[in-house]
């Protein structure tokens, strides 16, 4: 069977003296900075959602104590995706590679799985609107109208409508961070610590007119400082697909967004006996998810 491709055997041409692989520097693992993240060890794994004790009350002389439980929500079941790639080279080929060609692309396989990790953190905050794509309330990540899992009452973290990247949408933001309740009905203050958006020229001029400018020096002029950071920091990618989207997220372990991994990019290597052809793959497994929307806020732009 023919296991090597004419374009794996078109660069061991004995006329090429040297060889560029156009790939480029790999890019940061910036999702590590937000998503919380750990192994995934039971499949599925199984989530339940509860609230938590009400707001003292009052007692009168010789009343008993008023009684409270934390009230049931509904679970989730967080099954793993699998991810896999493999390199087929003959035994000829690797022998006739003059430059380490074969053996430099075959490593390309791990950069693949961690771009794929990257992309797969991402779809957390790229589906932040999709109906589809849910935690515990049945809704998406963005929205106006999640459930308090206690009182029933509903809240926002979003503004109603499209809301461009800009001093009203972010401060509006801002202010239901910090002005929560839990679903008890306790306060649940949370400050933004990233500012996530696609880094657009568009995109990144608003942010940077929000956040990053300074006053003209030797005067008081501050228009451009419209908003004070609060600890929020910038963290364009260009894993965040949408042209408009921007959301603000808190600090790890403040919000609930996930990514468990089941098994980490796994390489493997193997002979094939009948035409001594090197077999290279890679594999792995995860699940990206949320839960609660606290912590998150943003708008898909417009």
């Amino acid at each position: 069977m023919s296991v090597v491709s004419t374009a794996w055997a078109e660069l061991n041409s004995t006329e090429l003296n040297d060889h560029y692989i156009d790939c480029g520097e790999e890019d940061l693992p910036v999702e590590d900075l937000w998503i919380n993240s750990a192994p995934q060890t039971e499949v599925p794994f199984v989530r339940q959602l509860s609230g938590g004790l009400s707001p003292m009350t009052q007692m009168g002389e010789g009343e008993p104590f008023p009684a409270d439980q934390p009230a049931k929500g509904s679970t989730q079941s967080i099954y793993p995706t699998e991810w896999g790639k493999k390199v087929v080279l003959t035994g000829t080929a690797l022998r006739r590679d003059q430059h380490g060609i074969l053996r430099r692309h075959a490593g390309e396989l791990g950069r693949t799985a961690r771009h794929r990790k990257r992309v797969q953190s991402y779809s957390v905050l790229n589906n932040a609107t999709d109906s589809s794509y849910t935690g515990f309330d049945a809704l998406s990540l963005l929205n106006t109208a999640h459930t308090q899992v206690k009182s029933g009452a509903t809240y926002a973290n979003r503004t109603s409508g499209a809301v461009s990247l800009g001093e009203i949408g972010v401060l509006d933001s801002f202010a239901r961070m910090r002005l929560q309740d839990n679903a008890a009905g306790l306060p649940h203050e949370l400050t933004a610590s990233w500012l996530h958006y696609r880094p657009t020229r568009a995109q990144h001029q608003k942010a940077q007119h929000l956040f990053a400018t300074s006053g003209r020096p030797f005067s008081m002029d501050n228009e451009f400082n419209t908003i004070t950071l609060e600890g929020c920091k910038l963290l364009p990618s260009r894993y965040i697909t949408s042209t408009t989207l921007w959301i603000l997220t808190a600090e790890q372990g403040q919000h609930d967004l996930w990514r468990l991994d089941e098994v980490d990019p796994l390489m493997s290597s193997w002979d094939d006996k009948d035409t001594r052809s090197m077999f290279m793959a890679c594999y792995m497994s995860l699940s990206v998810f949320f839960g609660s929307p606290r912590g998150v806020d943003g708008n898909p732009g417009a």
